[in-house]
């Protein structure tokens, strides 16, 4: 298992409930029915498309239909209220600027505890 793999893996235990055992794999990309995980091996997605619906195809003609189409919409909005969630769970803030025509500017404030490099 790659060191970066590895660091995914023990990041995500900080962050997932334990809940069951998971199996130590990050994927990286998918392809049809395969998923390739950060070293390159290849698995077989039996369960529910995740190659597809989470990593994408590799199909250059599909995922241009799926842009075009997707550029004419409008956005949800839940991308702002999942990032409320996650800043207010971080005891940090978000702020918006706005001046019609121009833009908007958010602003994000975490209070963040340094890594040790010396450590690493």
């Amino acid at each position: 298992m790659s060191t970066t793999m590895q660091q995914y893996i023990d990041e995500a235990e900080k962050a997932l409930l334990h809940t069951y055992n998971r199996y130590q794999v990050v994927f990286d990309k998918g392809d049809g029915v395969y998923l390739y995980d950060m070293d390159g091996r290849r698995y077989l997605d039996f369960v529910s498309g995740i190659a597809v619906f989470a990593l994408g195809y590799h199909n250059e003609e599909y995922n241009d239909a799926l842009k075009a189409q997707i550029d004419k919409i409008e956005g949800t909005g839940l991308g702002m209220a999942i990032t409320k969630n996650i800043v207010e769970m971080m005891n940090g803030t978000i702020s918006v600027e706005s001046e019609p025509g121009k833009g908007s500017a958010f602003t994000v404030e975490l209070t963040l505890k340094l890594q040790d490099v010396e450590k690493n």
